[in-house]
């Protein structure tokens, strides 16, 4: 028989409960884990106001950057591109109607609505909104703006060239007493200046605003980017557009007041009122070529003071707002432009900004005040203006060459009308193959070559126009004088750039300090790759450098630099430092190197090049007191580390430390010596050093850049007929032929 129990309801429900509690306690986990996932789901699917609800906060002052592009655009989602472009810059997007769901750190997206409310909080209703954009930008501490125009590809928008700080800065300076060319400058167009003295490289100018060039596109479509940026001197007056250039914080008065102008008469006026302006204040315009055509307003500039000795005097008595206002009274009879600049004055000072100071006219720089340490420097651009050739060998364009129709008058009249002789080392020979200076095998057209004379040997520039010119198109020459047509007239006719190398050692060594020159030719801050510095008696032979990389240094094998303790004079090989030098510039310079070793080391915490340069020393060379030596007529430099190297360069010169112990130091500073490029060559030091046609053959230069030296004054006049026959039969044919090495 069997017995069963029941149990009542409410005891079955106290039997369930603890079997319930433990189940729910397992699904705890899973259930807080949909609830928040629900949360998630339900915040991130809300839709995006296709406007800014408010006013947004700019940056962090962590990440806040001083350096400001503004941006009209109506969708926000380009923020990244240009973030990865603008490295260090705060990018300010205006109008903008969508805002992206992910942006970046340093974007600000400002939409119509926004400029609206800004231009009542800010009280410049009277202007176009894009004023409102410039005081948040100016309130929240920027130095720099940059203003691209409206009608460029954002996408492909790229920085405006360095540096743009609103301090003094070695540059290139046009300084004559009229209307500045960009055409020419810039080579886009010929070459009709006959005044040779236009130029200074000085750093006695501040520039204030960097302006693209402005040309007409039909002298464009074949004009590169490499002349120098050039800043504009008083009294040299230059068409801009001010949309497309950079401010500095001394010129952020000019910014907005061109966008009320409507016609192009003011507008041009407008140009020449922002300079005349910026000469009160000692400050001026550079002017750099990026590329983009843009149609000149006009020629001639516009005299904006009719009563110009009256408004001087006022201007010198009375402050900056006062004198821009009276200007613009005499600028337009509209008072638009003068309700305007009050208006927008009204809000700089609201926004904190401090006026630039007038300089009065005694303190004025000038052309004739300008400092002690300019220097006059010939300059003109490669002739771009030329359609470009085809070499039909490469189906590759080249850049039209300079001085082509001289030159091949001179090498006509050197090697055309004479006989070949067979030299003394040489069997009878033929190249087969014609010379076309117009159409190289190859060109090094994003390299600056730089031939520097110890003695002024000018008359030899005309052999060297032929063996280099077809191959680089930028050169400048460089030497303790700047020719004189009086004294070489054979240079009649003659366009090249030429700068000069002042200082010597005390022993009064010619070229002792030529690496002056590089130093002036990264100053003048050409737009290429890199410098290659020549002696000009040195050969360079261009077949072996066509494969060279553009990115590193090239100079001696490691094998050729010398390491030296200079304490106890011996050099170090093999980590031992206990061999006789035989080599006294050790000696004759161990003062002065030792001197500035010790400036390095006290300096090496304030200046991050420095830093780098003193630890390298020390750490490839083994101590502190070593420094490096070795032949130094020829070496490039990429532009990655010109900078660094002019700044280096200069502290040795203040020092006046030979250019053979100067040069590899530095580059020991600032390359790892795996990294450097190795230029191997011939080099002759016995006492037929004057007879270079005994070495220009297969054994002597199989594989070698270069022959030292080749006295190229016997070409002169054919004084040295076996040198003429070196130039014409043998080193001009293997220049113009890349196949040459093997035919030796």
């Amino acid at each position: 028989m069997r017995i069963r129990f029941v149990l009542a309801p409410h005891m079955q429900v106290n039997m369930r409960l603890p079997w319930v509690l433990g189940r729910l306690r397992k699904l705890l986990p899973l259930i807080v884990l949909a609830i928040l996932l629900f949360m998630f789901y339900s915040i991130s699917s809300r839709p995006t106001p296709k406007t800014a609800p408010s006013l947004p906060s700019p940056p962090t002052p962590a990440s806040l950057i001083n350096h400001w592009v503004i941006v009209s655009i109506g969708s926000g989602d380009i923020c990244s591109s240009l973030a990865s472009e603008f490295f260090h810059w705060t990018i300010l997007l205006v109008s903008v109607k969508t805002v992206p769901k992910h942006g970046h750190s340093r974007c600000i997206f400002l939409s119509d609505d926004d400029l609206s409310l800004m231009s009542q909080r800010y009280s410049v209703e009277s202007l176009k909104p894009i004023a409102a954009a410039y005081i948040y930008a100016i309130s929240h501490g920027a130095e720099i703006i940059y203003t691209p125009s409206p009608d460029g590809d954002f996408s492909s928008l790229q920085r405006p060239p360095n540096p743009l700080l609103s301090r003094n800065y070695w540059g290139l300076v046009f300084s004559a007493n009229a209307s500045f060319d960009a055409a020419l400058h810039f080579g886009c167009k010929a070459d009709r200046w006959r005044n040779r003295s236009s130029y200074l490289l000085s750093r006695s100018y501040i520039p204030a605003i960097h302006t693209p060039a402005v040309m007409e596109s039909s002298v464009t479509e074949k004009c590169p980017t490499l002349e120098p940026p050039v800043t504009v001197s008083e009294g040299s007056y230059v068409d801009m557009r001010l949309e497309g250039s950079t401010f500095t914080r001394d010129a952020f008065w000019a910014l907005p007041v061109s966008d009320v102008l409507k016609d192009e008469a003011d507008t041009t006026n407008w140009s020449y009122y922002v300079q005349w302006l910026l000469w009160k204040t000692g400050r001026s315009v550079r002017v750099h070529w990026d590329g983009v055509s843009r149609k000149k307003v006009t020629d001639q500039y516009v005299n904006i003071t009719p009563d110009y000795d009256v408004t001087l005097r006022k201007c010198d008595s009375i402050g900056f707002e006062s004198c821009a206002v009276t200007v613009a009274s005499r600028l337009s009879a509209k008072d638009k432009l003068k309700s305007a600049l009050e208006e927008w004055f009204t809000a700089l000072k609201r926004s904190a900004y401090s006026f630039p100071d007038i300089v009065h006219s005694k303190t004025s720089h000038s052309i004739s005040s300008s400092s002690s340490n300019d220097t006059s420097v010939l300059f003109y651009p490669a002739e771009f203006f030329l359609p470009s050739v085809l070499n039909s060998r490469t189906q590759r364009f080249f850049m039209p060459v300079a001085n082509l129709n001289i030159s091949r008058k001179l090498f006509g009249e050197t090697c055309g009308r004479r006989r070949q002789i067979v030299l003394p080392t040489r069997q009878s020979f033929t190249w087969e193959i014609s010379v076309d200076f117009s159409r190289p095998w190859h060109q090094f057209h994003d390299v600056l070559l730089l031939i520097v004379f110890n003695v002024a040997h000018y008359d030899v520039i005309p052999y060297l126009e032929i063996l280099y010119r077809s191959f680089f198109p930028n050169i400048l020459y460089c030497g303790p004088t700047i020719p004189d047509l009086k004294v070489f007239p054979v240079l009649e006719g003659y366009r090249f750039s030429f700068v000069t190398h002042d200082q010597r050692t005390e022993d009064k060594i010619p070229g002792s300090l030529n690496y002056e020159c590089l130093i002036k030719a990264i100053l003048m801050r050409y737009q290429v790759d890199g410098y290659l510095v020549i002696a000009d008696d040195l050969l360079l032979l261009i077949n072996q450098l066509v494969h060279f990389p553009r990115n590193v240094v090239w100079y001696l094998p490691r094998s050729e630099l010398r390491v030296a303790d200079l304490t106890t004079l011996r050099e170090c090989r093999l980590d031992m430092c206990d061999f006789y030098p035989h080599w006294h510039w050790w000696e004759d310079y161990v003062a002065e190197t030792l001197k500035l070793l010790r400036i390095f080391r006290d300096e090496q915490w304030s200046s991050p090049v420095v830093h780098r340069c003193y630890s390298e020393l020390v750490r490839l060379n083994g101590a502190e007191s070593r420094a490096n030596g070795g032949y130094s007529d020829v070496y490039y430099i990429p532009s990655r580390l010109a900078e660094d190297f002019a700044d280096l360069a200069q502290m040795f010169l203040r020092e006046k430390i030979f250019l053979e112990i100067a040069v590899p130091t530095i580059i020991r500073c600032l390359e790892l010596p795996e990294d450097i490029h190795a230029l191997r060559g011939k080099s002759v030091w016995e006492l037929d050093r004057d007879q270079p046609w005994k070495y220009f053959v297969r054994s002597q230069l199989f594989e070698k850049v270069y022959l030292h030296p080749t006295k190229w004054s016997g070409l002169v006049n054919d004084s040295v007929p076996e040198l003429v026959s070196l130039y014409c039969d043998y080193v001009i044919p293997f220049q113009f032929d890349p196949y040459a090495r093997f035919k030796m």
